[in-house]
């Protein structure tokens, strides 16, 4: 992105977009590894910064680790909110720590469809004004078969 005026950075200085950036387990992906999740795209979603809705490509990226995200098929969505009643990963079943059912396929960092999915998720989170917030971790998980 442009900047982080609009939300925060991570432990390694990353700058975390709202319903674009996990936190996964480096032992299996690596800092700017894309994940394709079927289940978010198209999906209308609300951004807590702005305000502003958007329709989600289906893509994530690493952008962070966490401490208790632990295996290949788990991840930590920041959602910018630590509301749950805003959170729309919760209300997409994205939010279930002890139920892992929906699919994703890795994109390796690097690749051409990489920057592809990255050129869009810029493209979206460049477009929001910029507004100070103070986000919160939504913790969230789900399995697929990585390919």
């Amino acid at each position: 992105p442009k900047n982080c005026t609009t939300t925060t950075t991570s432990a390694s200085r990353n700058c975390l977009l709202s319903y674009f950036s996990v936190a996964a387990d480096p032992r299996y992906h690596r800092h700017g590894d894309i994940f394709y999740l079927p289940a978010l795209q198209g999906k209308q979603i609300k951004l807590p910064d702005s305000g502003q809705v958007i329709t989600h490509p289906g893509y994530v990226v690493m952008h962070d680790v966490g401490g208790a995200i632990k295996g290949k098929n788990r991840f930590d969505f920041f959602a910018g909110t630590d509301n749950p009643l805003k959170n729309p990963f919760a209300q997409m079943g994205l939010a279930d720590k002890t139920k892992c059912v929906h699919q994703f396929q890795k994109i390796p960092r690097g690749s051409a469809d990489a920057q592809a999915a990255m050129n869009q998720i810029t493209a979206l989170t460049d477009s929001i004004p910029n507004k100070p917030s103070s986000p919160g971790p939504a913790i969230a998980s789900t399995e697929g078969a990585a390919r």
